[in-house]
Formats: structure tokens, sequence, C-alpha cells
């Protein structure tokens, strides 16, 4: 994962944890609630044919993060075998548990960042609706006509 400096700082200002090298591999639930997710180590390996290493899973090497939300973000296709068994997606952002979410590459397969981030927003909303029990949020567009001799400045 790339990060620029500011992003960094952002990053240690809100005591931010980053974890590199692991894999989400499931999640535990307690009843209905989400209680942890499930991760596996890994290591760099020897280079592909490409020049970018590969990324080698270390046996025995899983461990479990207590975990009340999950937004998954993997940037890749969608790999349904993380979610529980019997959770299926819903309409838009919404899966058939009330309090998981799905957005972005996982949702719609790899796009541009800007769909990403219209993805996002739209999970927000979801999230924000069923946190407070309505919808808060009204989308409106606006337009403004501006006088113009056909140049840009």
């Amino acid at each position: 994962m790339s990060a620029e400096m500011d992003e960094l700082a952002e990053i240690r200002l809100k005591n931010i944890e980053v974890r590199t090298l692991v894999t989400p591999i499931g999640v535990r639930l307690e009843g209905e609630e989400l209680a942890a997710v499930r991760f596996r180590r890994n290591r760099m390996g020897e280079d592909s044919e490409d020049g970018k290493p590969t990324i080698e899973a270390i046996p025995g090497s899983e461990f479990e993060l207590p975990c009340r939300h999950l937004i998954v973000a993997i940037g890749q296709d969608a790999d349904y075998s993380i979610l529980p068994e019997g959770i299926s997606v819903g309409e838009s952002q919404t899966t058939s548990h009330p309090k998981l979410f799905l957005t972005g590459d996982f949702l719609t397969g790899s796009l541009d960042v800007i769909h990403a981030v219209a993805d996002a927003k739209a999970a927000a909303d979801e999230i924000d609706r069923f946190l407070v029990g309505e919808v808060r949020r009204k989308h409106h567009v606006s337009i403004e006509l501006i006088e113009s001799d056909g140049e840009t400045g």
C-alpha cells in the first residue's frame, strides 16, 4: 500500500495502526454480532517474472483482532469466501446481515478511483441509515450558469 508523506503523518496523528503483510481470511461472529476478523501473516518471496516479489503465507500464523464494524477494502476482485457462511450480497452496499456492508472493488470489481469514492460515499449513507434508523442526507445537484465568451481561465 503506497501513501504520501502527509497521509502517513495523518495516520500517525490519528493513532491508526497499520499492519503489513497480512491477509484477511475470515470473520468470527458471536451470535449475530461481529466479534473479530481473522488474519494470516505473510512474508515476501522470490521475485516473479514481472519483477515484483511474491507473497507467501506463513503456515500457522493466523491471528484475530477484535472488531465490531468492518469495512472491506481490498482493491481487487471480490473473494466472497471471506464472508460468513450464509451471508449473501443484497441491494446496493448491503448484505443479508444488517451490520455487514460492501463497497468498492469488493462489490463492483476493479474500477477507477472516482467510482470507488462514489461507492464509498453510498456505503457511508447506508451505514449512517443503519446506525441512525432513518435517511438523514439528501443529495442535491446545483448547476450555475455563468456568462462566458468561450475562453477558459
